[in-house]
């Protein structure tokens, strides 16, 4: 769901959360305050929340270094011309660059957050 519904926020994000949660568990969700740290991920591995966002920029840059250079809205009309750039712009020279070269030889620029804030 997450990946099929447009979310602007955090409380869409928040609330398509506790709706599956009920969905799952059949239980309510917290109060409107939930405990501090509720979900575990916060506080004992709060790096895979890291490795989640940063996986959430590149994807974001990613695709819109595609629909640039391909003259397309959206990277969904050319699926598998999408598929061979990131084979050829990631994957081909994996481990030769850093993550900072690596995002700045395919985007053109320094590693930023505006591509995963321009369409928040």
């Amino acid at each position: 769901d997450f990946y099929r519904n447009k979310l602007n926020s955090l409380t869409d994000i928040d609330n398509l959360y506790w709706k599956r949660y009920e969905e799952l568990f059949n239980r309510e969700p917290y109060t409107d305050n939930p405990p501090w740290a509720y979900i575990p991920h916060y506080t004992m591995a709060s790096i895979h929340i890291h490795q989640g966002s940063m996986g959430d920029i590149t994807n974001d840059m990613l695709r819109h270094c595609f629909e640039k250079v391909s003259g397309v809205t959206s990277y969904l009309e050319k699926p598998e011309e999408f598929g061979r750039f990131v084979f050829e712009k990631v994957i081909r020279p994996s481990g030769a660059y850093s993550y900072l070269e690596l995002f700045k030889r395919i985007g053109g620029e320094p590693f930023s957050l505006k591509y995963f804030t321009e369409d928040q």
